[in-house]
């Protein structure tokens, strides 16, 4: 018991002459400790085992490199130390030349057969250190760990390393590179821990970005692209639909009508059923017809009829089924479809059919019957209603109501405000003016409208997306309780490493 003490001693005490009763072994790793470069060559040069340890399993060369006494080091490698010999802790050499961040040392180490993974170990573990103590900045982080991810390739180093590269990019906002990271990770090792985790967090980015507030400030192209790349991370069920709907609302805000129609086309093929996919068929029908494709809205609507519907719904596909067969021509069939719908956007709807079937009269009294008392509010027309009450105007002197065209310049010639809107109220009012040069140009403003505006935004304000507007409750935005991109975790399975 003595003599250990003595030794534990001797092991953190100057060489002297008290140590000169010590075993060459012995005094060459106090040599060592103190960095008395001239002991160690002589002890060496003596007989002195090179792979001598102390009771933390220290060799000289350990030694030198955790203390950063370079020219030690080299000397003990060219005495032929043990390169790869890991102390108690496992650390092995390599690590302590990586931890110091000594590239020369690292260099000669690795010429002299280091272990090259224990290298790496070392870099990640050196950065893991350094962002917790807060010694080292993101941008540098994110260099090194690049660096590694370059270098070092093909198990859990790597995927830990793509993990942590992920994290770092998606704190940055470089979210397609953050879920490119991940996908790599996956596919190098699907079931190991470290690739649950970043599809953990691949998963709740991907909601973040489609069903938060994350990803409002992408470009609305950056994020089709992002949602058709990474597609296999949309959840399954209510927030996988949401998503998209969403999604295809942003595409429509900007005018790429052909991509939200694509992604709305999706879901009703693919994802839907019943009063669902009736529901986002009368979407998708509404695109169509943005995009002047009635054709392909009927065809939406007739694929996913049922029998079933709720009012509201059932009212709004018939509004878009006849407004798109009066675009294709057929007007008969367009005004039977709505004929038992009443509400202010059937009663649009049947002017513009009207007014496309050269149905004169029968469209300016709707637009007479749109706006009822009207005429009784004093407040000046608006632009929309000035527009409507113009072509109703044209419709009754078309159909040389004379009748029908006194009543509604009673009604409506004190609320024309503006020079040319009255100039115009009052030349296409007037009796018999139908064959003169002002009646025409205004009859040909009048027909130049598109009705297919007023159309939209009147089914807008009757049947508001109340689920695209709302916000969503704050666990929609969270992953999935279970990782669906790789294999569920199996439970009594414990991973063992092997021991350097």
């Amino acid at each position: 018991m003595i003599r250990k003490l003595a030794l534990s001693l001797c092991l953190l005490a100057p060489v002297s002459a008290g140590a000169q009763d010590l075993s060459p072994n012995a005094q060459l790793l106090v040599a060592a400790r103190q960095g008395d470069l001239a002991a160690v060559k002589r002890l060496l040069d003596g007989g002195a085992a090179v792979n001598a340890r102390n009771r933390l399993g220290d060799t000289p060369l350990l030694i030198a490199l955790k203390n950063g006494y370079k020219d030690m080091a080299r000397l003990a490698v060219e005495r032929g130390a043990n390169v790869n010999l890991a102390n108690l802790a496992s650390v092995t050499p390599l690590m302590a030349a990586s931890f110091s961040g000594n590239g020369e040392l690292v260099e000669i180490l690795l010429k002299k057969g280091a272990d090259r993974a224990a290298a790496a170990e070392a870099k990640l573990l050196d950065i893991i250190l350094r962002q917790k103590r807060e010694e080292v900045s993101q941008p540098d982080a994110l260099r090194d760990l690049e660096t590694l991810a370059m270098t070092w390739r093909g198990d859990a180093i790597e995927v830990r390393t793509l993990q942590m590269i992920a994290r770092v990019y998606a704190d940055t906002g470089r979210y397609g590179e953050a879920l490119a990271a991940v996908r790599t990770a996956t596919k190098l090792e699907p079931n190991s821990e470290f690739s649950r985790q970043g599809q953990d967090m691949a998963a709740a980015l991907f909601a973040q970005l489609f069903l938060g507030p994350k990803g409002e400030d992408l470009p609305p192209i950056e994020a089709l692209g992002m949602f058709f790349e990474f597609r296999d991370l949309t959840p399954i069920g209510r927030r996988g639909d949401e998503m998209i709907r969403r999604l295809a609302d942003r595409l429509v805000s900007v005018d790429l009508l052909d991509q939200a129609a694509e992604l709305l086309q999706y879901q009703v093929d693919k994802r839907l059923e019943g009063a669902a996919r009736a529901q986002v068929a009368a979407r998708l029908a509404m695109v169509y017809l943005t995009n002047r494709k009635p054709d392909r809205a009927i065809a939406a609507l007739r694929s996913t009829r049922i029998a079933d519907l709720s009012g509201e719904l059932r009212q709004q596909r018939l509004l878009l089924e006849g407004r798109a067969q009066s675009d294709v021509g057929r007007h008969d069939l367009a005004l039977d479809i709505i004929s038992n719908l009443s509400g202010r956007e059937a009663v649009r709807l049947r002017s513009d059919i009207y007014w496309a079937s050269r149905r004169w009269r029968e469209s300016a009294e709707q637009i007479e019957l749109y706006y009822a008392d009207r005429w009784r509010d004093f407040k000046p027309l608006d632009p929309v209603e000035k527009g409507d009450v113009i072509r109703a105007v044209v419709g009754y002197a078309l159909a040389d109501d004379a009748i029908g065209l006194t009543r509604f310049r009673e009604k409506y010639a004190p609320l024309m405000s503006g020079e040319a809107d009255r100039f115009a109220f009052e030349t296409a009012s007037k009796p018999g003016a139908v064959s003169s040069a002002e009646f025409a140009q205004i009859a040909k403003m009048a027909a130049g409208v598109d009705t297919l505006d007023g159309f939209l935004r009147e089914m807008k304000t009757r049947f508001p997306d109340a689920t695209a507007r709302a916000p969503l409750p704050p666990e929609t935005a969270r992953p999935d309780p279970f990782s669906t991109g790789s294999l569920p975790e199996i439970v009594g399975l414990k991973r063992v490493g092997v021991t350097r």
